[in-house]
């Protein structure tokens, strides 16, 4: 077989690739292959020993780099319910990684650890669900866009189903998390959520902020909560 007339594939691994190669094909002719490739401008190599044609979709080099699922504004991207292209990919992941740039793209790695549920395919992508990408923004806040958020909710409320499974991913976290839910979606949540939300928030003692401890901010003395990025600040978002 002639290397020239190899298949290759969207992006892939280098050593895992040479071990599906024919026999026929040395790692050398390989690397010769690929380095010339990259050359021509056919290949692009994106860290040590991964590659991807220049082509390629962003979203499934974010999946292929971090097994995880697209999320947080990127999610409500491919869900529909934002029209922007960024240049930046958020994927969650089960672990802390650097970002990584792919042509003009940025992709952002977001450590969800063992919360790594809640996602449906698109287009044959992973991606989170409405529910969970709203979850995980108030989890992980740092990487949220609460304009593309609140945006998102006055575009398209979720269902009483959706809501429900909001609600079993706040059972399974932190109080500061529910604390910042049920904050910021008092008036939009249905009365029945924000009061299972508040429920678990007064069995619990101390205070909760939305971005870093000890920071100041306005105090919400319903949610013992200090919203020290004004969040609230983006609830008419259109």
């Amino acid at each position: 077989m002639e290397i020239s007339n190899l298949e290759i594939p969207d992006a892939f691994d280098f050593n895992r690739m040479l071990k599906i190669l024919p026999k026929a094909i040395t790692r050398r002719q390989f690397a010769y292959f690929v380095n010339n490739a990259v050359r021509k401008g056919e290949l692009v190599r994106i860290v040590r020993g991964k590659y991807a044609k220049k082509s390629a979709n962003p979203f499934k080099i974010a999946l292929f780099l971090f097994h995880g699922y697209i999320g947080f504004s990127s999610a409500l991207y491919l869900l529909g319910l934002k029209e922007e292209i960024e240049r930046v990919i958020y994927v969650g992941t089960s672990r802390n990684s650097p970002r990584v740039r792919f042509l003009n793209k940025e992709i952002v790695p977001v450590n969800l650890s063992a919360l790594l549920y809640g996602t449906q395919f698109i287009n044959g992508l992973v991606v989170s669900t409405y529910a969970k990408t709203i979850f995980d923004m108030f989890y992980r806040p740092k990487y949220a866009s609460f304009f593309d958020l609140y945006r998102a909710l006055n575009r398209k409320s979720l269902s009483r189903e959706e809501w429900k499974e909001l609600l079993h991913y706040c059972t399974k976290s932190n109080v500061s998390t529910i604390r910042r839910i049920g904050y910021a979606l008092e008036g939009k949540a249905p009365k029945w959520f924000t009061g299972a939300l508040l429920r678990i928030s007064d069995e619990h003692g101390g205070v909760s902020y939305f971005m870093r401890k000890g920071s100041k901010g306005k105090f919400s003395k319903k949610w013992h909560l200090y919203d020290d990025i004004d969040v609230l600040r983006w609830k008419n978002a259109e």
